[in-house]
């Protein structure tokens, strides 16, 4: 997804790196980010859209 983004262009590029970021304390055990949205209304949804609008255009 990353180089795919990059292709695309340099919005689309940071967008990417910002989502991905968004995961990365989450890398070693994935369980943790669903037991973090259960609790805490914070999450990643923004960084994807706004990178998933990004690589769309």
């Amino acid at each position: 997804m990353m180089q795919y983004a990059g292709q695309k262009s340099e919005e689309a590029a940071q967008a990417a790196r910002r989502a991905y970021h968004c995961f990365e304390p989450y890398s070693a055990a994935p369980q943790e980010y669903a037991q973090a949205v259960a609790f805490v209304s914070e999450d990643c949804e923004a960084e994807v859209l706004t990178m998933l609008r990004a690589i769309q255009r």
